[in-house]
């Protein structure tokens, strides 16, 4: 093991550049250990090209609720006296493996607001050589804070970041990224916690961005970013993406958008995750919770939109779910809650311009609305099936048209029906779609 102590003064005074050059540059494969109770202060960035595992690891990364945050007697910390660039910049194929310390910019490189002072570079950033991966790298219970970027991957295959911390960040707080042509792998990104600083100037991008597939992103807590999950797949078609049991909240754009940059394809799949905005701050510019893109070309393979709970109180035509390509699409069992007086749009399935890349099968199920929405529902002509047995519909909201021509076979139960014909002014029916209308 490479003890930092024996190469920096780690005094929180001296700079500390030359030794954590040094201890790079000698551990050949060692670990080298931020000591806990000392403050190593680089001026640049570290650069390492490694032919063997490059690893740095702390004894505590000083975050946790209340009293149990660790004073700085009890924390590994980092702390960058600089400005643009990155402060660990990792170029190998071998895996790279960073835990257990912090990276805190120091206050005089950040705007008042404790946000980053706009230049360029990431707390830490692990790429493979030129058109190829970096392989297995491990973040785990890592702390960045202050970056332009907290963390940085390029060309990863399987990588694991767990237990993060990522706080008052200015562009994209995590980043996946691939070279052109190269299929990337994002591994599991599970139970990490970011802490956005809004829309403060310089304000905070998104949480997590990735451009690849094959990735699990589990459990984490989602807050003060522009868009919490934003996925913009290219390089190369990129396999599923599962998404689940994350929470979300005070976003001031979106909770989640998928796309492609170059025809590239995605599997998804988005299941029980909560999104909250309740703030009329972030309600103001808060678009969308879950929006997936038509962008030219037919690239969503699959997706599963499933059993997720969302709770706010968005602005009038604000979007809570928007569909606009994909086919063997679901959405089903999601809980929709609009708690403010406006009337946001519930489920829309169509295209911005055109809904040509919308195509069957694309099922609409069982979905509960709590609250007023205008409308809870809109489908562009016959690509989906739709079936909604709660109380809360009526024929007047199936008879005026705004759910568009869905496809025969679809099932309702409407709240008000009287059996045996299409009127309202009962004590409810069931209705199947048949010819283009429904009937008993």
């Amino acid at each position: 093991m490479v003890n930092l102590l024996d190469h920096c003064p780690g005094n929180g005074l001296d700079s500390d550049q030359a030794g954590l050059t040094k201890a790079a540059s000698v551990a050949q494969g060692r670990p080298i250990l931020v000591v806990p109770g000392r403050q190593f202060r680089p001026e640049a960035t570290i650069t390492v090209e490694s032919g063997a595992p490059f690893t740095v690891i702390g004894w505590g990364n000083g975050f946790g609720p209340g009293a149990a945050v660790q004073d700085e007697a009890a924390t590994s910390l980092i702390r960058p006296i600089f400005g643009a660039g990155h402060v660990f910049d990792v170029r190998s194929l071998y895996p790279a493996r960073f835990e257990n310390f912090r990276i805190d910019v120091h206050p005089s490189f950040r705007n008042k607001q404790g946000g980053y002072d706009g230049n360029s570079g990431a707390g830490i950033l692990v790429r493979g050589p030129t058109n190829n991966v970096n392989s297995s790298s491990i973040f785990r219970d890592v702390a960045v804070v202050g970056k332009n970027q907290c963390l940085r991957l390029l060309g990863p295959f399987v990588p694991q970041i767990t237990g993060c911390r990522f706080m008052a960040w200015n562009g994209r707080a995590v980043e996946i990224a691939t070279y052109p042509g190269t299929e990337g792998n994002g591994g599991e990104v599970r139970d990490n916690m970011w802490f956005g600083q809004g829309m403060n100037q310089p304000g905070s991008g998104p949480c997590l961005y990735t451009e690849v597939g094959y990735t699990k992103i589990v459990s984490n807590k989602m807050g003060g970013g522009s868009i919490a999950i934003d996925v913009a797949v290219r390089g190369a078609n990129a396999g599923d993406l599962n998404i689940y049991d994350n929470t979300m909240e005070d976003q001031y754009t979106g909770s989640a958008r998928f796309r492609t940059q170059d025809g590239s394809t995605l599997t998804v799949y988005f299941e029980r995750n909560w999104m909250s905005i309740l703030s009329p701050v972030y309600a103001a510019t808060f678009q969308y919770h879950i929006i997936v893109e038509d962008n030219g070309a037919d690239w969503l393979e699959s997706s599963t939109i499933r059993g997720n709970r969302v709770r706010s109180a968005l602005e009038n035509g604000a979007r809570y779910i928007w569909v606009q390509t994909g086919d063997n699409v679901d959405i089903d069992h999601n809980k929709l809650i609009n708690l403010g007086s406006n009337t946001p749009r519930g489920i829309d399935v169509y295209g911005p311009a055109s809904s040509d890349r919308l195509k069957k099968p694309i099922r609409v199920r069982h979905n509960n609305f709590k609250g007023v929405f205008s409308p809870k529902y809109s489908f562009a002509p016959g690509v989906a099936s739709f079936e909604h047995f709660d109380a809360d519909m009526t024929v007047a909201q199936l008879a005026d048209g705004s759910l568009g021509a869905v496809l025969d076979g679809s099932r309702v139960y409407a709240s008000d029906g009287a059996p045996g014909s299409f009127t309202g002014g009962g004590t409810g029916a069931h209705y199947r779609r048949q010819g283009g209308a429904w009937a008993p």
